[in-house]
């Protein structure tokens, strides 16, 4: 089954990423602030460039495998989404998601996960989507909480990411919560 794209929202475009996105996608990963909570660190040229094409994949995710999509606001690169399937025979489904720190607090993050959730349950079958995050990223928190997930899970010190052990939070909504929301 294919996406049809672009999926919208109120004030968001999501569409597949472009080559020409390669600079918002530089400039996105290659932020400090963004890049944080998330486990790639500083990447050079070449890294970036394998981390972006990884990204250039069509369709619905395969078992194991992720698909990216760009955000705009009014015709600029806010952003990025993601989506992956963990498993289809247990039906769970990851979402992610990255944006601009020029961009924080004002909900489009909400806005372009929430539209994900469709996706994931009717297109993918999911019976349980999660978010996984860094225990610090309370703003990441935030996001899941107003999108229905319940926090389900905080592993002490289970990842060693950039040189430190980190906690990890999985917050999580069941199709079944989802239809009743």
């Amino acid at each position: 089954m294919e996406i049809s794209y672009p999926l919208q929202t109120e004030r968001l475009l999501l569409r597949p990423l472009r080559e020409d996105d390669f600079e918002s996608h530089r400039q996105l990963f290659t932020n400090p602030v963004v890049v944080r909570y998330l486990y790639e660190g500083q990447m050079d040229h070449e890294a970036l460039r394998e981390h972006f094409e990884k990204r250039l994949t069509l369709g619905l995710p395969a078992p194991g495998e992720w698909r990216n999509l760009a955000v705009e606001k009014d015709g600029q690169f806010i952003g990025e989404v993601g989506i992956g399937l963990d498993s289809d025979i247990h039906r769970n489904v990851e979402v992610g998601y990255v944006f601009e720190p020029r961009c924080s607090g004002q909900g489009f993050a909400t806005e372009a996960v929430e539209r994900l959730l469709p996706l994931g349950f009717n297109e993918l079958g999911a019976h349980r989507i999660v978010a996984r995050l860094d225990a610090r990223n309370t703003a990441s928190a935030r996001l899941a909480q107003k999108l229905g997930m319940r926090l389900e899970a905080h592993f002490r010190e289970n990842e060693f990411v950039k040189e430190e052990w980190t906690d990890e939070q999985v917050y999580a909504i069941l199709k079944s919560e989802w239809l009743a929301r």
